[in-house]
């Protein structure tokens, strides 16, 4: 993750001027999101690490998002086979992180690089691989162990653009993972939003209808579905 010092805009920052809109909730985030990488980062370094392994935040930290309701989502990704006794382990990372990880059981977990990419299509490729192999690939960034990180994605593009695709033929696997996972975004955004008022009592649901755009009634949860991560997967850089 690269701050931009003057010398050169950031590619919001030429939107912002190209378009002629300020954009200054995205700008303060990412302020925020620099600040807080540079310190997690220089304190992740002091944890004792294995040679094959890289802790990879995700999420708001990879699309520089991140605002105090975000979640310290991350993986520990194991380049290889899956094995015990990673380090750093589970326990260790969060010493670091200020709030606890997404509670949809993919975060916060050791993870083999192995599984991610040979597992591609097949029937053991469950959701929770799949969000989690294109998390890496388009919201991710290495807190430890740049060229671990770097060496997985790598293998994994490769995975994906391998003999069978040519000038004439698209990447379909790649094509059908970006919309299985657009897929799978949706149906658990609506899920949370069916399941919510139900789970709230009143004062609870009267502060979810505060969080809402008072102009469209869009929830800040739905707006960033609808438009960082789109914006994002369309290839638009953050």
């Amino acid at each position: 993750m690269n701050k931009t010092n003057g010398a050169e805009a950031s590619p919001l920052e030429k939107l912002a001027a190209a378009s002629g809109r300020a954009f200054p909730n995205l700008l303060t985030a990412r302020e925020a999101t620099y600040e807080g990488f540079e310190a997690r980062r220089a304190a992740f370094g002091q944890l004792s690490h294995d040679d094959d392994v890289a802790v990879v935040l995700m999420g708001s930290w990879g699309r520089a998002e991140v605002t105090s309701g975000s979640d310290d989502d991350f993986m520990i990704l194991v380049r290889g086979a899956k094995r015990q006794g990673v380090r750093p382990s589970i326990g260790d990372v969060k010493t670091v992180l200020d709030r606890a990880p997404g509670d949809q059981g993919i975060f916060g977990k050791p993870v083999s690089s192995d599984r991610l990419i040979q597992r591609i299509g097949l029937e053991k490729d469950k959701n929770s691989n799949l969000s989690r192999r294109m998390l890496l690939l388009l919201e991710s960034v290495h807190g430890t162990r740049e060229d671990i990180h770097k060496a997985v994605r790598d293998e994994l593009v490769d995975r994906y653009l391998d003999e069978s695709v040519k000038d004439y033929r698209p990447p379909r696997f790649l094509l059908n993972d970006v919309i299985r996972y657009w897929r799978t975004m949706c149906v658990d955004f609506a899920w949370q939003g069916a399941r919510r008022p139900r789970e709230m009592g009143s004062s609870q649901r009267q502060a979810a209808h505060l969080a809402q755009d008072p102009v469209r009634g869009r929830t800040t949860a739905g707006v960033r579905v609808r438009n960082a991560r789109a914006r994002g997967h369309a290839g638009v850089p953050p």
